[in-house]
């Protein structure tokens, strides 16, 4: 259930009708989908099909876009710095997994 409720609060909660950003659901998505990688049981030992059928591409490169995107918008720098340690602890690994070797090479930030 952490992807699904991951991907209502990215797709349809950023925003107020107002148009002001809802901050606290832009962390609890990233929050879920980080939380949905394990229960995807997520491991750089998957086949590619095995990858994509247990959608963890989705479950690694959203969490880390969005971690990123609170890094670069944070104004606390000690938080924006724990924003961005988990955008490029993701990243990295991600950057390690089999399905992604050849392309991830020019890879440089989430």
């Amino acid at each position: 259930l952490a992807l699904a409720a991951a991907q209502v609060l990215y797709l349809y909660a950023w925003f107020t009708r107002s148009g002001e950003i809802i901050r606290d659901n832009i962390i609890t998505s990233a929050q879920l989908f980080e939380n949905s990688i394990a229960a995807g049981r997520c491991e750089d030992t998957l086949s590619d099909n095995e990858w994509v059928e247990g959608a963890c591409d989705i479950r690694f490169g959203q969490a880390a876009i969005l971690y990123n995107w609170l890094g670069e918008t944070e104004v606390d720098t000690i938080r924006s710095q724990g924003y961005r340690d988990k955008a490029y602890g993701l990243f990295s690994y991600l950057k390690h997994v089999p399905r992604f070797a050849t392309v991830s090479k020019s890879w440089t930030s989430p």
